[in-house]
């Protein structure tokens, strides 16, 4: 097993796969690659990354849909406003911060 390579870790960009696959058949050829190279070309960790936070995000879309919807309708009335501190007062909870939307391209964001 010694000298030979298990895996290659590349960036994302397109021509890293044509230059992987010409490099995998060449090492093949040679006999330089562990499990036939089944595990050789692996995506940048980056993109990995990326691919699980969109799918979190996705997730959690509707909840932040959501909350955001409820942070603009208690915005939207003083009354509103009065009874939503009351119920952290109730609560016994110190809230130093107030409610705030930061819009943003795609949409609104809480700060």
């Amino acid at each position: 097993m010694n000298g030979k390579i298990f895996t290659i870790t590349l960036d994302n960009a397109s021509v890293n796969d044509n230059m992987q696959d010409h490099l995998k058949t060449h090492l093949r050829v040679q006999g330089n690659l562990m499990c036939d190279g089944e595990f050789f070309h692996i995506r940048c960790s980056a993109h990995v990354l990326n691919l699980i936070v969109q799918e979190g995000l996705k997730i959690a879309s509707e909840a932040l849909h959501k909350i955001r919807e409820s942070v603009k309708y208690i915005k939207g009335s003083d009354g509103r406003m009065l009874k939503f501190k009351d119920c952290f007062e109730d609560a016994r909870i110190n809230v130093s911060v107030d409610l705030n939307l930061m819009y943003q391209p795609d949409g609104i964001a809480l700060i």
